[in-house]
């Protein structure tokens, strides 16, 4: 009696089960002696298959991010005189790319740099991106209740987080005139503080 589809598929895992090690060096061998050939059959199939591949990659990065970022990390430091004569060759094209990357992901990068200069401000709180959302979300100063408007041109009525610039802890979306009528406290830079005089 011939053996039924589902017969056929266990006793194939048994033997791949059995045989590991076995299938392992064969595969590698085959890789070592067909190297081109391989690269050239991956390079056509993610040409074929660039938004499934894009997308895999996204998902793997998203489940990986500890692990990748530690990669790259090891990656720049191995690598620094490459990445910076590829940098200079490439300067144009580096330019381009990044305007492009700015254009196409606005909110993206003004929240990061919105939370880096809050970082530089001396800023401390656990979640920069929700505190990001609450500030971006908030209407209405939370001192005066004035209707608050964007940082550019910078008016009295622009939105400002306002926080403690000796606890670094964050206080409240204000406007800009609250913000600026609030007592002065030494600067802190870094969480440094800074004689003014």
């Amino acid at each position: 009696m011939p053996l039924t589809e589902e017969q056929r598929k266990e006793r194939r895992r048994e033997y791949r089960e059995i045989n590991k090690e076995k299938i392992k060096e064969a595969n590698r061998k085959y890789r070592e002696a067909n190297k081109d050939k391989l690269k050239e059959v991956n390079k056509k199939y993610r040409e074929a298959n660039k938004e499934r591949e894009r997308e895999r990659n996204k998902k793997y990065r998203e489940a990986n991010k500890e692990r990748e970022r530690e990669r790259n990390k090891k990656y720049r430091e191995a690598n620094k005189e490459k990445i910076k004569k590829y940098r200079e060759a490439n300067k144009e094209r580096e330019m381009e790319r990044n305007k492009k990357y700015r254009e196409a992901n606005k909110e993206k990068v003004h929240m990061s740099n919105t939370i880096s200069k809050w970082k530089r401000q001396g800023l401390i709180h656990d979640d920069y991106k929700s505190l990001y959302d609450k500030v971006m979300n908030t209407d209405y100063c939370e001192r005066c209740n004035c209707k608050l408007t964007g940082t550019k041109p910078m008016t009295g009525t622009s939105r400002c987080m306002d926080h403690d610039h000796i606890t670094g802890k964050f206080r409240g979306v204000v406007c800009h005139s609250c913000n600026s009528s609030l007592p002065k406290q030494p600067k802190k830079i870094n969480n440094i503080k800074i004689d003014e005089n």
